[in-house]
């Protein structure tokens, strides 16, 4: 009797390069502007946490609103943005037991780095 087929055995450190079922796959972190300017770039593995670019994408970035999806919330990176005089404009995670307020009419503009992508 044979084991389960090779392609779904992965081994240790795999991972690390975004291999999952699908493959190869990697992700396009990109902080633009609303007139669809690139400002700051960066290419991660597909299994890496958006949270863990979200400081290199707005460390240059001074006195701005900062329109990002729930994958960038977290109480640091917040306390960053706040220390840069940017405003966070993140929807806070599901999970979280304090709920965040944000401005829900910037949070719109979001679409705009959806539209960038599609």
């Amino acid at each position: 009797m044979e084991g389960a087929s090779p392609r779904w055995r992965l081994k240790k450190g795999d991972c690390t390069r975004g291999k999952n079922r699908a493959g190869v796959t990697t992700k396009l972190h990109l902080a633009i502007t609303p007139d669809y300017r690139v400002v700051e770039g960066q290419l991660t593995g597909g299994n890496v946490a958006d949270i863990t670019m979200a400081d290199a994408l707005t460390a240059e970035i001074v006195g701005c609103y900062i329109v990002e999806d729930r994958g960038y919330d977290s109480d640091d990176h917040r306390q960053e943005l706040t220390a840069n005089n940017n405003v966070p404009v993140i929807p806070g995670r599901k999970n979280r037991k304090v709920e965040i307020v944000y401005d829900k009419a910037l949070y719109r503009w979001r679409r705009r780095i959806e539209m960038f992508f599609g």
